[in-house]
């Protein structure tokens, strides 16, 4: 694991830091394939099979147990409109970069800039959910 300032946060970093934010379950695709084909088969197979594999970080779907890919937080509006709009984050241009803003429950502001308004609310709702640093894989 590295540890990051959580405001140079971008890409699969940023990602899977929203992904850990939001509660989500976050581990290796290896070590997934692991736990389900422990159930029927042996050390070996699983081996043989997991040689031939990219390894991966995946969460793990609560309510199906399968593993998914990290979704697109840091670009895609799918994905992070909806933690934008729950969240109460507010974004304004500040000069050539985004500024994102939240409000936690003392009424102090969690702000975090971004070149894109995505990457800057994102970042800002780790901050307020996990803190100035973070530890991501490596």
């Amino acid at each position: 694991m590295t540890v990051l300032q959580t405001t140079d946060l971008a890409g699969a970093a940023l990602d899977w830091a929203v992904a850990k934010a939001l509660g989500c379950e976050l581990m290796s695709s290896h070590d997934h394939f692991r736990r389900v084909a422990a159930l029927s088969w042996d050390e070996d197979k699983i081996a043989a099979h997991l040689a031939k594999q990219v390894d991966s970080q995946v969460i793990v779907n609560p309510f199906t147990g399968n593993s998914e890919p990290i979704p697109n937080y840091s670009g895609s509006w799918s994905a992070t409109g909806p933690i934008i709009e729950r969240e109460l984050i507010t974004l304004d241009r500040f000069g050539g970069a985004w500024l994102a803003r939240k409000w936690n429950s003392n009424h102090e502001p969690q702000c975090a800039t971004g070149e894109t308004l995505l990457v800057a609310a994102m970042r800002c709702f780790v901050v307020a959910r996990l803190g100035w640093t973070i530890e991501v894989p490596g």
